[in-house]
């Protein structure tokens, strides 16, 4: 079969497209072939059994096998496959029709409900390359199947769906999503006429104002469960989304949460780090305000869930506390700092202006204007990178830990690995003291606990080495069985451990414990914290830098 392009421009043959399509599907005897005919309606794509009549989707003696399908297919005389829904089997599938633009732009109605099934669901661009179907498992929780309006339909038997293998980039495999099928359902079908009764009302009443500042709001969602989320997004990191348009809807969907301002979000929006040229589009802005109003379950009461209770007998925490932790952090970055509140250039982008502060009880002492926040292990971690980036909440920790160690304020046990041979590369030098450095900060969470492994990121932002560093380094450390492979990430990123080669140490060390197979000889002034959140609820609430 020739090769055809797909909806991001790759060229595939069918074979591989068909290659696509989930196994399990494949598995069921729920397939017809479909070719464009002329109906009472128009133009449409009927189903046809293998020996050329008519399928029915309500007639399983119909339907045939997912190779018969195909080997129909080949044979030229139909236009595509398709897989009907049975009232046996797990499945719901979800045509978001003519949702895909001349420039093959979404919408964001689309952008939104893909985002919404993404970690469980088949997505794939329909035969036109204008739509998108999606198939994950769960049941149509109500009567209604088509939305005329958002030309959205849902299905979970009596109907099928062309089939092509072109995959949207979003796909994952099947899983079960009842939950997030009923919220679709009911923002789709039950919140219609709440919507037609809410622009009634508009009409003839004047919207009612936020009774809470743009810079109460803005601190509120930081501190909350979801903060560090809405914290990346509003300093513009979408590097956990698809598109910058899926970022955007994100970001007021938590702010939806807070008020149903639509001119309060859509200030904090473009005065956040996601502003670009698009936000200056106000039918934009406010078809993603009204799909963030539209689709929301439920509002912030005024309390929610917050940071727990800190501990406030853990010895670092007069570190957290003090400021002149946090000036000479701003020192080493080369920015002269005599006291808290004191504004200055920003390190991490020379455009804005900053300020230190700490949190107190009773909310935050007003520093200069603006309303981002970065840790300041984050800050830290850019200094010795070279390079700014968030950090994950393990990470954070550590880099803390770190700074603590590098200034002398903590002393960290001494693990007591085999050292390299001199003629080492450099790169492998530098990862394997790193990730040994990395076992010393660790044990001060826990003097138990075992080491987080090594992967390719981290050791590179750990370490300072470069992406040829990194690679000839971990190949001779791999290959002389200092490092071993102990498993993957969820984005199949290798991890590494030490492997047998290094713990090989020297056994005569005294005061030397046992741990993970290395010795580590900790001194009498090493304090560990219980649990690494800990350390991530006391720099939580103790301190950030404001931007």
């Amino acid at each position: 079969m020739p090769a055809r392009e797909t909806q991001g421009g790759q060229k595939q043959s069918m074979d591989e497209r068909l290659k696509n399509i989930p196994d399990e599907l494949k598995e069921r005897k729920q397939w017809v072939v479909w070719k464009t005919a002329m109906t009472k309606n128009g133009p449409s794509k009927v189903p046809f059994q293998v020996n050329g009549k008519k399928a029915s989707t309500t007639n399983p003696k119909t339907w045939t096998t997912f190779s018969q399908a195909v080997e129909a297919l080949e044979s030229g005389r139909y236009e595509g496959i398709g897989f009907v829904f049975a009232k046996d089997d797990p499945y719901c599938g979800i045509d978001l029709d003519k949702c895909i633009d001349g420039q093959g732009r979404l919408s964001i109605e689309a952008e939104a409900v893909i985002s919404m099934f993404s970690d469980g669901a088949y997505i794939e661009y329909s035969p036109s390359g204008r739509g998108i179907h999606l198939i994950t498992k769960g049941t149509k929780p109500g009567p209604r199947c088509r939305n005329r309006e958002m030309e959205f339909e849902i299905y979970t038997e009596g109907r099928y769906f062309t089939i092509t293998g072109n995959l949207h980039k979003n796909s994952s495999p099947i899983k079960e999503q009842q939950a997030k099928i009923d919220d679709f359902y009911s923002w789709a079908f039950l919140q219609k006429n709440q919507r037609k009764k809410v622009k009634q009302q508009e009409e003839n009443v004047e919207p009612i104002p936020s009774k809470v500042e743009d810079g109460e709001l803005i601190r509120t969602a930081s501190r909350a469960e979801n903060g560090e989320k809405f914290q990346r997004l509003m300093m513009g990191d979408i590097s956990d989304y698809s598109s910058q348009s899926e970022a955007d809807l994100a970001f007021v969907s938590i702010l939806a949460f807070y008020t149903q301002d639509e001119e309060q979000i859509a200030r904090i929006w473009r005065t956040s780090g996601l502003q670009r040229d698009k936000l200056d589009r106000d039918d934009y802005v406010n078809r993603t305000i009204s799909m963030a109003l539209g689709t929301k379950t439920s509002v912030y009461s005024g309390k929610h869930k917050e940071h727990s209770e800190v501990k406030t007998d853990i010895p670092y925490i007069e570190y957290l506390r003090d400021p002149k932790i946090a000036i000479r952090l701003m020192e080493l970055m080369g920015v002269q700092v005599e006291q808290l509140g004191q504004e200055f250039t920003n390190p991490i982008d020379q455009s804005r202006k900053a300020a230190l502060f700490l949190p107190h009880n009773e909310g935050f002492i007003t520093m200069v204007s603006g309303e981002m926040f970065i840790p300041l292990p984050d800050l830290y971690a850019a200094h010795v990178k070279g390079e700014y980036k968030p950090l994950g909440t393990g990470e954070r920790a550590l880099w803390w830990i770190r700074f603590l160690v590098d200034e002398g304020h903590l002393k960290a046990p001494k693990v007591l690995a085999k050292p390299l041979p001199e003629d080492a590369p450099t790169g492998a030098k530098k990862l394997y003291e790193g990730f040994i450095r990395l076992l010393e900060i660790r044990t001060l969470y826990n003097a138990e606990q075992t080491a987080t492994p090594y992967s390719w990121r981290f050791a590179e932002g750990w370490t300072g080495t470069t992406r040829r560093e990194t690679q000839q380094g971990m190949n001779y450390l791999l290959q002389h069985k200092y490092f071993e492979t102990v498993g993957k990430t969820t984005s199949r990123t290798n991890l590494f451990e030490l492997g047998p080669a290094s713990k090989q140490a020297n056994n005569e060390v005294e005061e030397a414990t046992d741990s993970s197979a290395i010795k580590m000889s900790i001194p009498d002034e090493a304090i560990f914290f219980h649990d690494i959140e800990e350390v991530e609820e006391l720099y939580k609430q103790y301190q950030v830098m404001r931007l």
